[in-house]
């Protein structure tokens, strides 16, 4: 796994050297991804090509909708729905049979124009401030709206019928889009989510496995090669605000670029190392890391000599509940039943909490050790902060011997602790995954 990363601590630079820094980044990205296009077989580019040019036409009207301009945006919006139009005519003969896997992809389209269109004012005031070319495309966008929704009331009806397995909100459309647009536009292995002002890694995406089912129920071609995450092997996540990356980036077994540059992030969980082993992440030094905190931990607290007491063997009832909920198998929160509701209550998804505040509190000031698995409560013997850990070492893929230096977010006991930080025995996922080429007679990694 070759990670291109920069020390946290000297962040002291000149404006002039970061903007070179900046440069060069964008100069090996722009080359990692010529090299793979380049690597691509040829059978795979023509993979799907038949939806290409329906696809393109909903790009160009989706991007018009997000920035609509009343200057030319009814002229631009038009054209790329007549496109549509005579893309699918010359296809299809109005037989929604062969939309296959596009038929979610038009029935959400023409469903978002459809509000589009309704949250634009169709009185002749509005139409008198635009000039003549963009009233008159204003007018025949409206009329191709209605005929849109009429000839393809069957495959809209479908949709309704088989909604996607994840709830669409305003802030999801755009990961939509990009999945979608990976799915129908060779050659299939780049999805790009940059500049889509992500706080959180997205549901979608977390289940995107079950996104792909859901697309590929409407096929009814047998004997298809199904895309899937395997096919993946570019993931651009750059330009947005997430602070974390999730567990379910390990799905993604065949990546070979992952861009997370331009985002806040401040430190990586462990399972960062059991990425794919030919995995470039590019842009992490334009990300806020936090530098190591292990020496103000070890000086604070005393970790050497531990007693065993019974109290610290043996967990509470209280923390073997937190453990469960923690791991998502007791549920925080419950639907009421209508019979429980009151006249105020409009909401028919309203939900009440099972666990009373005090708890609420208790679990959230605790955590799970990652050694032994147990919940520790604030108030326990046992309880150590927030550790961040700088884990080194080489790798020797790419010609290029680099040695790597990046925070982990680590939480353990303190007689978990003992063990990791003495190089003893430990099978936390850090110690486990071996890292680089060169490590195969070394028992541990060694940590800063």
């Amino acid at each position: 796994m070759n990670l291109f990363f920069s020390n946290s601590d000297s962040l002291t630079s000149s404006d002039s050297e970061i903007e070179e820094t900046e440069e060069t980044e964008e100069i090996e990205i722009d080359l990692l991804l010529e090299k793979l296009v380049i690597d691509i077989p040829r059978r795979q580019l023509s993979f799907h090509k038949k939806y290409e040019k329906w696809m393109l036409p909903i790009i160009i009207a989706r991007k018009v909708m997000s920035n609509f301009e009343d200057g030319c945006g009814w002229t631009c919006l038009l054209t790329s729905i007549q496109k549509l139009e005579s893309a699918l005519k010359a296809k299809l003969k109005a037989n929604e049979k062969f939309l296959d896997i596009f038929t979610p992809v038009l029935a959400r389209f023409l469903i978002d124009l459809d509000e589009f269109i309704n949250k634009i004012p169709r009185d002749k005031k509005y139409k008198k401030n635009l000039n003549s070319k963009e009233a008159k495309a204003c007018t025949i966008v409206q009329q191709k709206s209605l005929q849109f929704f009429e000839s393809w009331s069957e495959a809209i009806k479908d949709y309704y019928n088989n909604p996607p397995p994840v709830s669409i909100s305003s802030k999801d459309k755009a990961v939509i889009d990009a999945l979608e647009k990976f799915l129908m536009i060779p050659p299939h292995t780049h999805l790009s989510l940059t500049c889509l002002n992500l706080e959180e890694y997205p549901q979608s995406m977390k289940e995107i496995n079950k996104m792909f089912d859901y697309y590929y129920s409407f096929s009814t071609i047998t004997n298809t090669t199904k895309l899937g995450i395997d096919f993946l092997t570019i993931l651009d996540l750059s330009m947005n605000r997430l602070k974390d990356l999730p567990y379910e980036i390990l799905f993604f077994r065949k990546l070979k670029i992952l861009n997370i540059s331009h985002n806040l992030l401040q430190y990586f969980q462990p399972y960062i190392t059991m990425l794919a082993p030919n995995l470039e992440i590019l842009g992490v030094e334009s990300n806020p890391l936090r530098s190591s905190n292990i020496l103000k931990i070890q000086k604070l607290l005393s970790i050497t000599n531990i007693n065993d007491t019974p109290s610290d063997i043996i967990p509470r009832l209280m923390d073997i509940c937190a453990q469960k909920i923690i791991l998502n198998k007791i549920p925080i929160t419950c639907q009421k039943k209508k019979s429980e509701k009151t006249l105020l209550e409009k909401d028919d998804n309203s939900e009440q909490p099972l666990l009373p505040n005090g708890l609420m509190n208790y679990i959230k000031q605790g955590f799970l050790c990652e050694f032994c698995r147990k919940f520790i409560s604030s108030t326990s013997s046992s309880f150590l902060p927030v550790i961040i850990e700088n884990l080194k070492y080489s790798d020797y893929s790419w010609t290029l011997e680099r040695s790597t230096k990046f925070p982990l977010l680590r939480r353990f006991c303190k007689k978990c602790w003992y063990v990791h930080n003495k190089n003893q025995i430990c099978t936390c996922i850090t110690c486990k995954v071996k890292r680089g080429k060169n490590q195969n007679n070394s028992n541990n990694s060694n940590f800063s």
